[in-house]
């Protein structure tokens, strides 16, 4: 993460600004082109420069570095200006979807103000009722008071953490820069970032990394606890507590543009906190979805050929693990690019891992036990006992939920973060399958609530595992010999693959499935694994010792990776990134392959 930016300096001047209300229902400055501003408490975050100035007509080479020419765009063609100096557009809007298209926490420079959003609220509830409420024998919280880079990524994507009957509501408004000629003409004369030369660069330059986006009302998070005073709050104190601490509550900092703004009756309490936004532009991070599952690259050469069995790759693709059939965990913090042995479970045909939205919560197991993590894979401990012949297994984006299925044995669950488990043993029809039937493969929603398993049959829940039913009962789908199974963030998106070299797909929670009928996919082929992005838009799938296919369009059509140097190796798994940008395989008897879209 790059150093925030302190004190105050030059930006331009940006109007608007992006909303959106987190619930837990429990029951214009002046338009002068350039000021200075105090940074400190903005959120600041990176943004590509490539995507600012194609909004202007700027269109880069191909090596993205330089302008080549200013154009207009119409109509999906490209016209060079070619009788004037000035960009093409005057105005600059970047919509809610564009500002979350390919987010991640590395572009996230500080949170600013926004850091203490959560811990804030907190402290004001427990106020409130004069303590902290325990609900389900649980103190209530919200991402445990932590409001970072991951948990905004998160918030503005929809994520609610988990909270029993909470929602988020949708990231919207819009951000515009009005006339960007006259600023970036002023940018130019005066060199007030530091980052042109007269004579060197010229209008049509566009924007240039470095450059400064300032929205005085970027960002506001709306939180709204709406109470029931029910048999479940024991304590309530209310109103009454809060007008005591209300310059607490409630303020405004003309210098930084923060305010806070706390609502409460006694039936509910709003607070919404209001931060502005910063966008440095930068070269850093302009990621190409054209080269999704184009280009890999071995990471592991230096380490040698291993046996590798899975591989697990965070929201980001910042963090990965693998494992392989000796039980060596190998980690990597650093996108895929160096990797560190880290633990041993011994040897097995079976040793499996994955981890968590933000890589910090990772599990594994050998069949024998089940092993878990909570600092990014550096240190492990031994967490529950087991048996089976097959083991998968799966976290929700937090890592509070995990779910270990064992092949002729059963299904293993936590809700504490892997500290305990808990093993299901009863007359179902998943329990005997389980234990009858080869298991291959489940997969989870972000926040735990969807699970599917691949087993005899495809085995869904929407209760976070209270209860399972059987998506192909009475249908031909039944007993497919299922091979693995991959679910999008949200849960509505389910791609699974069969023995028989089926690829089957549902877009309603696994209520409803159909086989894909691209042809490249049926060739009655042995897959082994399969893996989507958050949104579902991007999969992945292997083949064993053929080649890795992909598709781009939610699996409407595929491809396969046709590289010599990739194929007919004996693949066993890939993990994509939850925002598409990175994936991994590994291979048995070879190495670690890292793919990226930079």
């Amino acid at each position: 993460m790059s150093t925030p930016t302190y004190g105050v300096s030059y930006a331009y001047n940006a109007f608007g600004g992006f909303k959106v209300e987190q619930g837990f229902p429990l029951y214009r400055p002046t338009n002068d082109g350039f000021r200075p501003y105090n940074l400190e408490d903005a959120i600041q975050v990176k943004y590509s420069v490539r995507d600012l100035n194609y909004k202007v007509g700027v269109v880069l080479n191909h090596l993205e570095a330089v302008p080549a020419q200013v154009s207009y765009h119409d109509n999906g063609q490209t016209y060079t200006d070619q009788g004037t100096n000035l960009l093409i557009d005057d105005v600059l809007d970047i919509t809610n979807d564009e500002f979350i298209y390919g987010m991640n926490t590395t572009r996230i420079v500080s949170m600013g103000k926004m850091a203490t959003l959560y811990r804030d609220f907190l402290n004001t509830i427990n106020a409130y009722f004069g303590s902290p409420i325990i609900l389900n024998n649980n103190i209530f919280t919200i991402n445990e008071g932590v409001f970072d880079a991951s948990a905004f990524i998160h918030l503005i994507n929809g994520g609610n953490f988990n909270i029993n009957g909470s929602y988020v509501t949708d990231f919207s408004g819009s951000i515009h820069v009005y006339d960007v000629n006259s600023k970036i003409r002023s940018a130019l004369k005066r060199n007030l970032f530091n980052n042109r030369i007269d004579g060197n660069h010229t209008i049509k330059d566009g924007f240039v990394a470095g450059d400064i986006i300032y929205v005085p009302d970027g960002i506001t998070v709306t939180l709204k606890l709406d109470i029931d005073h029910g048999a479940n709050i024991d304590i309530y104190s209310g109103v009454a507590n809060l007008k005591k601490i209300d310059d607490q509550l409630n303020y405004y900092d003309s210098v930084s543009r923060v305010r806070k703004t706390t609502v409460y009756t006694n039936t509910n309490i709003t607070q919404t906190y209001t931060v502005p936004l910063v966008l440095i532009a930068s070269n850093e991070e302009t990621y190409n979805f054209d080269n999704y599952g184009i280009s890999w690259h071995n990471r592991t050469s230096a380490i040698g050929p291993r046996n590798w069995n899975f591989v697990g790759v965070s929201a980001t693709g910042q963090y990965q693990s693998a494992i392989d059939l000796s039980g060596h965990i190998y980690v990597s913090q650093d996108f895929g690019g160096d990797w560190i042995k880290r633990y041993d479970i011994s040897y097995s045909t079976i040793n499996t891992i994955n981890i968590t939205h933000d890589g910090q919560y990772q599990t594994a197991s050998n069949g024998n036990s089940i092993y878990v993590s909570s600092n990014y894979g550096t240190t492990w401990k031994k967490a529950f006992d087991t048996t089976g012949t097959l083991i998968y297994l799966c976290i929700s984006l937090n890592g509070q939920y995990q779910k270990v299925v064992s092949s002729g044995d059963s299904i293993y669950s936590s809700s504490d973060y892997g500290a305990n488990w808990t093993r299901l043993d009863d007359s179902s029809d998943l329990f005997y399958s389980i234990q009858a039937f080869p298991t291959a493969g489940i997969s989870m929603s972000y926040d735990g609530r969807y699970q599917a398993i691949a087993s005899e049959s495809i085995y869904i829940t929407s209760d976070y595992g209270g209860t399972w039913t059987d998506a192909f009962e009475n249908s031909v789908f039944h007993d497919g010999n299922w091979i693995d199974i991959s679910i999008a963030s949200d849960g509505s998106i389910m791609i699974a693959v069969d023995s028989g070299g089926k690829v089957y797909k549902s877009t309603d929670y696994g209520a409803n499935w159909a086989t894909i009928p691209d042809a490249i996919l049926n060739i009655n082929s042995l897959w082994r694994n399969v893996s989507i992005s958050g949104t579902g838009k991007y999969m992945s799938l292997l083949q064993d010792n053929g080649f890795i296919y992909y598709s781009v369009d939610f699996g409407v059509t595929w491809a396969k990776n046709t590289d010599p140097a990739l194929v007919n190796r004996q693949w066993r798994c890939v993990s994509v990134s939850t925002n598409g940008h990175y994936q991994a395989a590994v291979e048995f008897n070879g190495y670690i392959y890292v793919s990226n879209l930079l």
